[in-house]
């Protein structure tokens, strides 16, 4: 009963991606076909429907990344937590190069799932890239303590609105 209510799920969740991705690219092009013909205020509305759309589709091949690593095996081993956050951050300010991202460690290995580790580090490190100013700095510390170990990520952004925060934050 759990497998066959898993594989509903599953065919589920790519039904309801496909069709948001390809409505989601409707918008898109409708919105681009706005911008050429119109201009003024409703070019800027064809443009802010355009973004969000790109945003959405974006969010529904993040939402694909993370059921791959997470509806896989928890397979874990150890890996050397500041290379695995070094090479993210890396990655991420390629993308965003306008972003200051620095990194300190403390060197040391983990055991963990890496891909799950790293989708979430990049996720974290991505979204203050992406959210902070239009030139941030983000700052990423590792640090191991009474047995446990804390990756923090501070930006200089305005952070989350605090009309969102208990959305966010608080157990569904």
């Amino acid at each position: 009963e759990l497998v066959g209510r898993n594989q509903r799920l599953q065919v589920f969740n790519r039904v309801l991606r496909h069709n948001v991705r390809n409505d989601m690219n409707v918008v898109f092009g409708r919105a681009r076909q706005i911008q050429e013909v119109a201009d003024g205020t409703v070019a800027e509305h064809g443009e802010q429907i355009a973004a969000v759309a790109a945003d959405l589709v974006t969010v529904g091949r993040k939402a694909r990344s993370a059921a791959t690593v997470f509806g896989g095996e928890a397979t874990t081993r150890r890996v050397a937590l500041d290379d695995l956050v070094g090479e993210v951050a890396t990655a991420v300010g390629e993308e965003y190069p306008e972003a200051s991202i620095d990194t300190t460690g403390v060197g040391g290995r983990l055991r963990t799932n890496p891909e799950t580790l790293r989708l979430v580090v990049r996720e974290t490190i991505e979204n203050a890239a992406a959210h902070a100013g239009v030139s941030p700095s983000v700052e990423i510390w590792t640090e191991r303590a009474d047995g446990e170990t804390q990756i923090t990520v501070a930006d200089d952004g305005p952070g989350v609105p605090p009309a969102d925060r208990d959305e966010i934050f608080e157990p569904g």
